[in-house]
């Protein structure tokens, strides 16, 4: 695929984020929302419905290793069934301003 990725990292300095997803900067504070999952670590093998609130978002895709499922859209709710079977899961959005360049929005690490 020839889409771009365009990662940021957030790192919370205060409160435990323990228990959560890594959430990329600027997600959030843009009116986002992770509905699901909310666990860090996912069951290799597992399938999960992600449900995540991207406003202006045109596509969302959970990149599981070299596989890119894309998740259905209602308006500015995106969710699909997902297994996960690589390393790292990835939320990832495209948006008006770039449409071929998604941006990292949630990172899950699998065991």
């Amino acid at each position: 695929m020839s889409d771009t990725i365009l990662k940021h990292q957030i790192h919370a300095q205060n409160g435990d984020r323990s228990g959560y997803p890594d959430i990329m900067e600027g997600f959030l504070s843009s009116g986002g929302a992770l509905l699901s999952p909310h666990q860090t670590t996912l069951k290799r093998g597992s399938e999960y419905a992600f449900s995540i609130h991207v406003p202006n978002a045109l596509k969302v895709a959970v990149i599981d290793g070299k596989k890119w499922h894309w998740l259905q859209v209602d308006g500015d709710h995106f969710s699909a069934q997902v297994r996960a079977d690589s390393s790292e899961v990835v939320i990832a959005a495209a948006f008006p301003a770039n449409k071929k360049r998604f941006e990292y929005l949630v990172r899950y690490t699998v065991r």
